[in-house]
């Protein structure tokens, strides 16, 4: 028998232990594009959600639900673009590769959901006060009086397709662990829950479910803030 070669499974041990190698830091330059890039498609979200809201007056003066022929077609390119795109080729695709640096995305991304809820949470609560809405018991009547509480939903639903993000973020940083069934389950299927209620009941009751939802919220942590509570629980 060939005698075993001093310290070879020290040496294996070892190579199995070692970290991986942390990505490259983020230049200031880099930082700042990643901001002006985010800025950029914040712009447009709002932009889209300005422009509906004017055009969806005329509807609640006839007393018609101006949201009932929102597309389909948009949630469904999302759904097989997010599924296909980001969950199954995305964490394929950087399997061999170094997790990126996003700090300037995460921290606007971080930002704006940050001003959308407390916007949308100020804003329903509003409504509700000014209008004396119950707890439960309003059904949903087209109008202009629920106007302004049918568009906060709206931008609510809106709202789901840039939450999409915090998949990409995982994926992009090699955060696979976190892309559980559960959450590629719940940002699919909230996209359709909330176009259902755009089709039939944007106002009414529905302010509840919206109002928690921007409550209830958790935004990705950034690498600094997950390093902080790895030291915390070692």
């Amino acid at each position: 028998m060939a005698p075993r070669a001093e310290g070879g499974s020290d040496a294996a041990s070892a190579t199995a232990a070692t970290p991986p190698r942390p990505p490259p830091a983020l230049s200031r330059t880099g930082f700042w594009l990643q901001i002006a890039a985010s800025l950029a498609l914040i712009a447009a979200e709002v932009a889209l959600m300005d422009h509906v809201r004017r055009d969806a007056h005329a509807y609640f003066a006839r007393g018609e639900n101006a949201y009932a022929t929102t597309s389909w077609e948009f949630p469904l390119a999302a759904s097989s673009l997010y599924l296909a795109g980001v969950v199954w080729l995305g964490r394929r695709f950087f399997d061999s590769r170094e997790p990126l640096q996003i700090d300037g995305f995460m921290m606007a991304y971080n930002a704006y959901q940050t001003a959308f809820n407390v916007w949308a949470v100020a804003g329903i609560l509003s409504e509700v006060h000014r209008r004396g809405l119950p707890f439960a018991g309003t059904w949903y009547k087209p109008g202009l009086e629920e106007e302004r509480l049918g568009f906060l939903i709206y931008a609510h639903y809106q709202n789901k397709f840039l939450e999409l993000l915090d998949t990409v973020f995982m994926v992009v940083r090699k955060k696979r662990d976190q892309v559980s069934f559960l959450h590629v389950w719940h940002h699919t299927i909230i996209m359709w829950s909330w176009l259902m209620v755009m089709w039939v009941n944007p106002g009414g009751d529905a302010y509840f479910g919206s109002l928690l939802n921007s409550v209830i919220v958790r935004r990705p942590g950034s690498p600094r803030e997950e390093a902080r509570v790895g030291r915390r629980r070692n």
